[in-house]
Formats: structure tokens, C-alpha cells, sequence
């Protein structure tokens, strides 16, 4: 393995989980220092622990810190609007601290709302951001943060309309994924 010289530490923020999961196992094979920044619990309303904080928090060498943030979308309504302005507010503060105490180098995000506060207070700091998108046609979140973020990569061609500047990179993948075997119960049609 490489020994990371500089010990640059990055943080990678969850979105689109599979390319972040990916990213972080290269970082780790270099022996970059790595936290990552995401959700523990899913959307469903019932505790039970996401991907990204079964997978990630359990990996050796990467820090990860839980984290959650207002959420602004068709769906926020007047009555709730007050609510996800106040996580948001404490998403911000929460995220500033998480930077400042790991004064990573680098801030790569994934999109998705969670992104948001971290790439503002990011940028606030003067951290550099990278930006991924893995489909055609990004959120409003993934929008926003292009605007500061130093450069954005795309998975696809058709996604580069959408930014001043983007480099194609194709999605990242983990390389469980090129070890996966058909189940023996597996027949083609």
C-alpha cells in the first residue's frame, strides 16, 4: 500500500451511496484518511440503520458521523416548515463542526439534501468541493452545490448540459461488484 505522505484527510458526504462507497474503499487502499458524513437511520419511520452506516461506520479506518439536515422539497408543507428550517440550522452548525475538528482537505459530496449544509459550510471555510452526479438530469440540491463546488464529475454525457464545467467519469463502483457470482439457483430464460 501507498503511505499518504501529505495525510490529507477527506471527507466524502453520502447521497448516492454506491459511488461514495466505492470512492471510500480506493481512498482507503491509498491510505488516505477518510471520514464520511451520512445518515444512520433510514426513511421508513422505523429505526432501522442505513447502508451507509451499516457498511461505513464498521470499516476500519473511516470515521463516520451521523448526520441529518432539513429537507426541502414538494413535500415540505406549511406546517412543517419550521421544522426542517430548524434541522437545517442545526445541520449547518453540526456540519461546521464536524470540518472544523477533521480539517479534511477536501470535501467530495454525492448530492442529495444532506450535501447542502456541509458544501456551505465547506465553502465558508474554503475547503475545496468536488461534486458527483450519477444521473441524467440533477436535483435541486446537487444544482445548488455546483455553483461553489470547485469541480463536478457526471456519470453521463447528457448530465453535463445541466453545468458550466463537468467532467465525465462514469459512476464509480465498488470491487465487491466485480466478484459477485450468479446463485446457484440462477437459469437463463
Amino acid at each position: 500500500m501507498k503511505k499518504n505522505e501529505d495525510n490529507i484527510t477527506i471527507a466524502v458526504v453520502g447521497g448516492h451511496f454506491s459511488p461514495a462507497y466505492a470512492l471510500v474503499e480506493v481512498l482507503r487502499r491509498q491510505n488516505i484518511p477518510v471520514v464520511f458524513i451520512g445518515r444512520t437511520d433510514s426513511f421508513t419511520g422505523i429505526p432501522s440503520p442505513t447502508l451507509e452506516h451499516s457498511l461505513i461506520a464498521h470499516s476500519t479506518g473511516v470515521t463516520f458521523y451521523p448526520f441529518d439536515s432539513g429537507r426541502f422539497n414538494s413535500k415540505t408543507s406549511n406546517n412543517n416548515i419550521f421544522a426542517q428550517i430548524s434541522l437545517f440550522i442545526r445541520a449547518l452548525i453540526k456540519a461546521w463542526k464536524i470540518l472544523y475538528k477533521t480539517k479534511p482537505k477536501k470535501v467530495i459530496v454525492f448530492g442529495g439534501y444532506l450535501a447542502v449544509p456541509v458544501a456551505l459550510c465547506a465553502f465558508s471555510l474554503r475547503i475545496p468541493i468536488y461534486l458527483h452526479e450519477q444521473t441524467i438530469s440533477p436535483g435541486k440540491a446537487t444544482l445548488l452545490i455546483a455553483r461553489i463546488a470547485k469541480k463536478v464529475f457526471v456519470a453521463f454525457p447528457q448530465a453535463k448540459k445541466y453545468f458550466k464545467t463537468a467532467i465525465v467519469t462514469g459512476n464509480p463502483y465498488h470491487s465487491d461488484f466485480l466478484s459477485i457470482k450468479k446463485p446457484s439457483w440462477y437459469a437463463p430464460l
